[in-house]
């Protein structure tokens, strides 16, 4: 985990972290329970420590710790894994979801484990083994086996969930500067928390609903303001070369991009973690402000600020 400077903002250095390919999730998920503990932000921090700790077999798990897999046992005399057929309609749905409970820092492991196309394998519940053990006659554990792809958006639904929350404390000018949070910024942070229902079947999509006049719920963007942000990026990735930056910005500023690329890409963009990530780029190009090339793409960014309602 990086260390912190006494003048650092816990909330931008989080951002900072989540947009790192050099930050383990388990040491940002360690920074965002510090930060949600500062704040007394209860749900936020009982939800990062089951992360780092993992879910127990039968309570509630978000929508995103469900995957599609395939539940197999090693055959000893063909001397491979076999992948159980359920033939009966109702066990093929009861196994169609399969329930990953195991800590995230586990997950993050068996991902750097993994190559192309190949599968980690995590235990069933003691139920669902016990049920195969005795219905399938089979003389092996039975065990879940997903593919790098499901880990990789375990890990990023998590990071995802991390931004979104810190986007809304960074926009409420919640900061933490110092380490530590004023008693003004902690009065807010209750409003916000206080007034908020965090669904944990939905926190994949962090979905915030809001009994305040200003609702932080995610919004749908229009194609309109996509293609923009997409004309925006590709301008600033362009140019990236020719701001000026110190080198260690400009590798902030790679990063960012690559995480703004994978956005957009994404099937439904969030709202919230294009406008982290737009302000994120705003923030390294106001220090070279006087490059030609930065005000330009400064001017563009309060555009889509003003359609993302960042201004």
């Amino acid at each position: 985990m990086n260390n912190l400077d006494k003048d650092s903002s816990l909330v931008l250095e989080l951002q900072k972290d989540i947009l790192s390919d050099k930050i383990g999730v388990s040491d940002l998920v360690r920074k965002a329970l510090l930060t949600s503990r500062k704040l007394d932000a209860k749900q936020i921090e009982n939800w990062l420590k089951k992360e780092l700790d993992g879910y127990s077999t039968d309570e509630e798990l978000p929508q995103y710790r469900f995957v599609d897999g395939e539940v197999k046992y090693w055959h000893d005399y063909q001397g491979r894994w076999i992948t159980i057929t359920f033939t009966n309609k109702k066990d093929a749905e009861k196994f169609k979801n399969l329930r990953i409970i195991e800590p995230i820092g586990k997950l993050q492991y068996n991902f750097s484990k993994s190559k192309d196309g190949s599968f980690a394998s995590f235990d069933l519940s003691h139920e669902m083994e016990q049920y195969l053990l005795n219905s399938m006659k089979i003389n092996s554990k039975p065990r879940i086996h997903i593919n790098e792809a499901s880990l990789a958006g375990i890990i990023d639904a998590v990071k995802n969930a991390i931004l979104d929350w810190s986007s809304i404390l960074e926009k409420d000018k919640i900061m933490g500067y110092g380490l530590s949070f004023s008693n003004d910024e902690l009065e807010k942070a209750q409003n916000i928390h206080s007034s908020t229902n965090y669904f944990l079947g939905d926190i994949s999509n962090f979905q915030l609903q809001q009994s305040t006049k200003r609702s932080t719920q995610i919004q749908s963007i229009s194609q309109t303001a996509l293609n923009n942000i997409q004309k925006w990026y590709k301008l600033v990735e362009k140019d990236q070369r020719n701001l000026g930056l110190s080198e260690e910005n400009e590798s902030i500023l790679r990063d960012i991009l690559q995480v703004l690329a994978t956005e957009l890409k994404s099937s439904n963009p969030k709202k919230v973690a294009l406008q982290a990530n737009i302000s994120a780029i705003r923030r390294i190009l106001e220090s070279v402000a006087a490059n030609v090339i930065a005000n330009n793409l400064l001017q563009g960014a309060a555009i889509l600020a003003e359609s993302l309602n960042l201004s």
